[in-house]
């Protein structure tokens, strides 16, 4: 602790920013033991606008990106399948929230998947029916696949639905239980993010 103060001290007497050093990862960080690299922000613009033509002057001032670009884990639970209560379905439970994850690693903070970052997602509940074939998202889901994500299919659920692996998407892989499997990721250093 009191290296730690020290180092703010010289850091602040020195006049040192963040943009100019490597931050290492906290002690007992479970996601990775690589160093934190402070980068410019955004990398790549989503809109083909910077953040202050697309939001407004000071725009870019007041938006905090991510620290953290080395080493992410994270897992979506996708435990049901429409988000809206329209009928039919119009949009997908979590399947937006994950592009958009992936588009704000890739495009924004330059990261890359699989090297920098890996994302999981867990269906169970109503969320089986987003992973089988012939659903009306089924693209959406082939694309996550292709972007490199791992979608998995609680077997429980499964078992209660008489699903085969041939009603799965080709590319989807079965977990023995969600809870349990969630637990596992998360001992293994993925965060939950809930859509």
């Amino acid at each position: 602790m009191k290296k730690r103060i020290r180092f703010f001290a010289i850091t602040a007497i020195l006049g040192i920013t963040s943009s100019n050093i490597a931050v290492a990862a906290p002690p007992g960080d479970s996601l990775t033991n690589q160093s934190i690299i402070e980068q410019p922000c955004p990398v790549g613009l989503v809109n083909g606008l910077t953040l202050d033509q697309e939001f407004g002057d000071g725009a870019s001032a007041i938006t905090r990106c991510l620290v953290r670009r080395k080493g992410v884990k994270i897992i979506f639970p996708i435990l049901r399948d429409c988000t809206d209560s329209a009928i039919p379905c119009t949009r997908p439970y979590a399947l937006g929230s994950i592009s958009n994850a992936i588009r704000d690693y890739e495009v924004t903070h330059g990261m890359k998947n699989a090297v920098d970052f890996h994302v999981v997602a867990v269906a169970y509940s109503s969320g089986y029916k987003l992973v089988l074939k012939g659903n009306p998202f089924e693209q959406d889901v082939i694309g996550l696949l292709n972007k490199g994500v791992d979608v998995y299919l609680c077997q429980n659920t499964a078992r209660t639905n008489n699903i085969k692996v041939q009603d799965m998407i080709a590319g989807v892989k079965f977990v023995t239980d969600c809870h349990t499997s969630i637990s596992d990721f998360q001992s293994q250093g993925y965060r939950i993010v809930v859509p």
